[in-house]
């Protein structure tokens, strides 16, 4: 599937994704972690989700454009980076939000452009005036070809729910930021992030394993 394949209904809500370290880390803020990274080029290792994750990409957008080197470990998805996060066995990591509320990690930063309210204390890189890779976008879409009409009932419907008190309830159990974008807007953002994370896999020759 490719970014053209899908009409776009709508974006309902952001999945924000974070630099994160255990608890008992001497890293206290991206400034340490940085410092450590130029000291030590490859030392410090960080855990994923997997080769092509936006975890991954945000992680080696941040190391690309800040010339410094990172050495990547890859999991078969995010709980099992979790473990290894939390019991110190990587550097850092780049779990989502959603997945470390009450762990016992601490929050260098958020990819995002706002602070996550469940880590109102952490920055977003966007703050620290550093590379941010855009949050998970999450949406509904339909097949190609659906007729207008169609799409155009789905996105009132969609517009309705999302506004709704049981999804922003659900939203903030599950610290999912709401992000509601039409599906015009959504199908714009869809885009540049396709066009973005393209140019940086091609720059760092990320290839399918």
């Amino acid at each position: 599937y490719g970014v053209d394949s899908f009409a776009y209904i709508c974006q309902s809500f952001e999945n924000v994704f974070t630099i994160a370290v255990p608890a008992e880390s001497p890293l206290r803020s991206i400034n340490d972690l940085m410092t450590a990274a130029r000291a030590n080029p490859g030392k410090l290792t960080y855990g994923h989700a997997g080769v092509g994750t936006v975890p991954h990409l945000s992680v080696a957008n941040l190391a690309y454009r800040t010339n410094v080197d990172f050495t990547a470990v890859a999991y078969r998805g995010e709980a099992p980076m979790l473990l290894d996060l939390i019991a110190g066995r990587v550097s850092f990591g780049s779990p989502s939000v959603g997945a470390i509320v009450g762990r016992n990690l601490r929050v260098l930063a958020v990819f995002a452009d706002r602070r996550h309210p469940a880590f109102p204390e952490a920055p977003t890189f966007s703050e620290l005036g550093m590379p941010s890779m855009p949050p998970g976008l999450n949406g509904l879409f339909a097949p190609k070809g659906t007729p207008p009409k169609v799409l155009a009932t789905l996105e009132r419907a969609c517009e309705r729910a999302v506004k709704s008190e049981s999804f922003r309830a659900a939203a903030e159990r599950l610290s999912q930021p709401i992000v509601y974008l039409n599906g015009k807007e959504f199908a714009a953002r869809a885009l540049t992030d396709y066009r973005y994370k393209g140019e940086l896999i091609k720059a760092l020759a990320i290839k399918v394993e």
